[in-house]
């Protein structure tokens, strides 16, 4: 995958038969960071969810939070003298969450955000008398996160965006990945899934009851371990940046669930796109 550009907002889709004066919750919320990654079969830290904030409407409100920096260590012990751990810092964390109206006829919008800068991960093991051993690294000057949902009369519209600044990511062996400057990509877009660890950026999550209640939560990057060998170690668990949430719930509508478009079909449409662009370009001009 290239590093640059990719401008795409994901736009979850309408919800029909919606009355523009129903009695209309907006929940939203956000956090910057979060990690639950252990041992597995163990109890172990969790750190976070860093700079969160959260919201109920009607009436509105505005809600921020702040966290200045964090430098924190998971230590996940001694296996044949090898010690490992997860290495998690940044800088300032921000979280901000909006909703309008004053009364439950007239909430109309509302919306989570969160932004961490200079953000550092490091997987490592360690070796008596040697260096560190970077196994998962992960550096970004910001990540930003953003959920809006919107009721626009009889319809309701939710979009979800993923903004990366300087993103590079290496798994040992396995993956170099990069991004420049406010790059953002494809929605659900999976980096690696192999061995035990699952890597998703902008990853998309539908929610909702499906017939008075929709939502949508944004992870800028999820990675997820589901024994993930590390140096003799099983680990296990989640770690998100960037995540940011709304749902709506409308008193006696029917909002139907629109589906989200997995990874393939995103493919799918791209290569056919292609292949037709393909098939135009080589069609021999016919001669009268």
């Amino acid at each position: 995958m290239k590093s640059g550009l990719i401008a795409v907002t994901f736009t979850l889709g309408l919800l029909s038969a919606v009355p523009s004066t129903a009695a209309t919750t907006i929940t939203s919320s956000a956090y910057a960071l979060y990690s639950d990654i252990d041992v597995a079969n163990t109890t172990g830290a969790v750190i976070g969810p860093l700079a969160a904030a959260s919201g109920v409407a009607s009436p509105g409100y505005t809600v921020n939070n702040a966290v200045l920096s964090l430098d924190a260590i998971v230590d996940f012990g001694l296996v044949a003298a090898v010690s490992a751990g997860l290495h998690l810092t940044n800088g300032l964390a921000t979280s901000a969450i909006t909703a309008n109206g004053t009364y439950a006829g007239d909430t109309t919008v509302g919306s989570g955000h969160s932004q961490i800068n200079g953000l550092g991960v490091n997987l490592f093991t360690k070796a008596p008398l040697l260096p560190s051993l970077t196994t998962l690294g992960l550096t970004a000057d910001t990540i930003n996160s953003t959920t809006t949902v919107t009721r626009l009369g009889n319809s309701v519209l939710f979009t979800g965006t993923s903004v990366f600044k300087n993103l590079h990511l290496e798994l040992r062996s396995l993956l170099n990945f990069g991004l420049a400057a406010n790059a953002q990509v494809l929605p659900n877009t999976v980096l690696i899934d192999q061995l035990g660890i699952r890597i998703v950026l902008n990853e998309q999550i539908v929610g909702g009851n499906g017939d008075t209640s929709q939502a949508l939560t944004t992870n800028a990057i999820d990675i997820s371990l589901n024994n993930y060998l590390l140096g003799g170690r099983s680990l296990t668990g989640n770690l998100i940046v960037g995540n940011s949430y709304a749902s709506i719930d409308i008193d006696d509508a029917i909002i139907p669930t629109p589906g989200v478009p997995e990874p393939a079909v995103w493919l799918q449409l791209i290569a056919g796109f292609g292949l037709t662009g393909a098939v135009l370009r080589r069609r021999k001009p016919v001669i009268a």
